[in-house]
């Protein structure tokens, strides 16, 4: 087995887990903006905690073997390589600026014991985490069609 297989592997493995950890926020938003009490919040916000791990593990299981193959592989640089790493970029923003948001809101219904009052309620029902979330899963799809077809070879 090559080198450049074993990157590839790794860089789709990644690509696997940043799918998963897409999956698992995609419920986690279900179930938080759901929650009636203050224990269901703290059952799911500890996803939250699995996601701190897997989506910068799974960064690095895409770019690190993904610069080992443009190094080595795709010299040059073809164009679709550019437009998938800005949108890596443009995943990864999107995904810092809607956990930042999330968390607090999260952090002041933990505060919170027993029924949510309904101001918490509504903090929970925020758009940004779920516009977010959608705009990263669309741009995800679009990488993976971009490194598959590999436009303009």
């Amino acid at each position: 087995m090559t080198l450049y297989v074993m990157a590839k592997y790794l860089h789709v493995v990644g690509t696997l887990g940043l799918f998963a950890s897409l999956g698992l926020e995609w419920a986690m938003l279900g179930q938080l903006r759901r929650a009636q009490a203050s224990e269901q919040i703290r059952e799911w916000a500890r996803v939250g905690g699995w996601l701190r791990w897997l989506v910068p593990l799974s960064l690095v299981a895409i770019l690190v073997p993904g610069f080992y193959m443009m190094a080595t592989a795709w010299r040059g640089g073809p164009p679709w390589i550019g437009l998938s790493f800005a949108g890596l970029v443009c995943v990864a923003v999107l995904g810092a600026l809607s956990t930042r948001r999330l968390a607090g809101v999260v952090r002041a219904a933990l505060a919170q014991e027993g029924p949510l009052p309904l101001t918490a309620r509504a903090r929970l029902q925020v758009r940004f985490p779920w516009v977010s979330l959608q705009a990263r899963a669309a741009l995800l799809l679009a990488i993976v069609f971009l490194m598959t077809a590999k436009p303009g070879q």
